[in-house]
Formats: structure tokens, C-alpha cells, sequence
């Protein structure tokens, strides 16, 4: 992704196991504030990432690979499109597997942010 290209779409950015991380809104059907267990699979983002188990305040309702997931994650922040933040490629050196989901990287002056796409992310439970 080019930098005018990661300027022209609205994303989400979230906290998920003490990592800042962003979701392109195309990915993201709604947000839900955790009341109770929603009827699907929860993939906890915050204990896969930091292996924590504690209690998410939030779901993502995503769309990735065809399929609705409801995607457990600490705190969200509103909307932002980061037209003006530096936009860093993921190091081809450091590609692997396990973090292919990582489009690259905003950085707004203040935090550096993972753009996560949820397209190419290993949810574990498929093959």
C-alpha cells in the first residue's frame, strides 16, 4: 500500500493486548459494547496477542474470508482517516506466516499503529 493510497480509506484503531492496532472500515460491519457472550465464536485478539485472558470491553463485527466474526478487543477510539500520518511498509526481512495479517504501520506523531487485515488473518480454527 502507498502512502496516498493508506490517506484515502477511514479506519478504526483499537487496543488489543497493549498493542495499538487499526481495521480498515470495509472490513468492519458494526461495534458492539460487551454485555454478554454474542451466539458465535469470540476470537479473543487481546490473549492471542498478549496472552492475557482478561475480559474484553468491545467486539468488532468483522467480515473476513466470507464469514461474520465477532473479534474481542480492549478499547476503541473513534474513527480516524490518516491522511496525515507517515505510513511504513511491514519489513520484507521480518515477513512470516504468523504476521502476514500486518499490512504496515501508521505512525501519527504520537503512537505507531499495525494496519490489520483480517482477510489474511490466521484465526487458528481452520486449515
Amino acid at each position: 500500500m502507498s502512502s496516498e493510497q493508506a490517506g484515502e480509506r477511514s479506519y478504526l484503531p483499537f487496543l488489543a493486548g497493549g498493542y495499538y492496532l487499526a481495521v480498515n472500515l470495509s472490513q468492519l460491519l458494526r461495534v458492539v459494547e460487551r454485555i454478554e457472550e454474542p451466539e458465535p465464536e469470540v476470537f479473543n485478539l487481546s490473549q492471542y496477542l498478549a496472552g492475557k485472558g482478561e475480559k474484553a470491553r468491545y467486539y468488532l463485527e468483522i467480515l473476513a474470508g466470507g464469514k461474520k466474526r465477532f473479534i474481542a478487543v480492549d478499547e476503541i477510539e473513534p474513527v480516524k482517516d490518516y491522511q496525515l500520518a507517515l505510513w511504513l511498509d511491514f519489513p520484507k526481512i521480518m515477513r512470516r506466516r504468523e504476521n502476514q495479517a500486518i499490512s504496515g504501520f501508521f505512525f501519527d506523531g504520537m503512537k505507531m499503529i499495525a494496519l490489520i487485515d483480517f482477510e489474511k488473518f490466521n484465526f487458528g480454527s481452520e486449515k
